[in-house]
């Protein structure tokens, strides 16, 4: 099983920081972990990132034949060994399938060994 806890453990050094900017680290991951799902089409954004230990976010905005905008966003829980999804402005949840959960999984690793080793090449993943 991978281990999800993908955020790098802050130092006291780094805590200490007041122009600690951990909302635009979260972006910069977002935006490389959209990368992982395709070519991203002009005026269209996608991201994918960790939120915490267990939640994982998956979010895609573009504009349809219709010059439309759409917007799907997701949330992923990781509990033991179940995953379930949240689509945003929704109280449900559902479980994720095996074939899903596998196709989560793999991305969760493309985005270990892409996002944060890019953004991170000092740490340990």
């Amino acid at each position: 099983m991978l281990n999800l806890a993908t955020k790098p453990a802050q130092s006291q050094k780094d805590k200490s920081k007041k122009d600690f900017d951990y909302s635009k680290l979260i972006k910069q991951e977002a935006q490389l972990g959209g990368l992982l799902f395709g070519v991203i089409e002009k005026g269209a954004q996608r991201e994918f990132f960790c939120w915490d230990e267990t939640n994982w976010i998956w979010y895609d905005k573009w504009y349809d034949q219709n010059s439309q905008l759409k917007e799907v966003a997701i949330r992923y829980k990781i509990l033991d060994s179940k995953i379930y999804k949240q689509y945003f402005n929704s109280d449900k949840w559902y479980k994720l399938d095996v074939a899903e959960s596998q196709h989560l999984l793999e991305m969760i690793q493309a985005y270990r060994d892409y996002v944060l080793t890019s953004l991170y090449p000092e740490q340990n993943w």
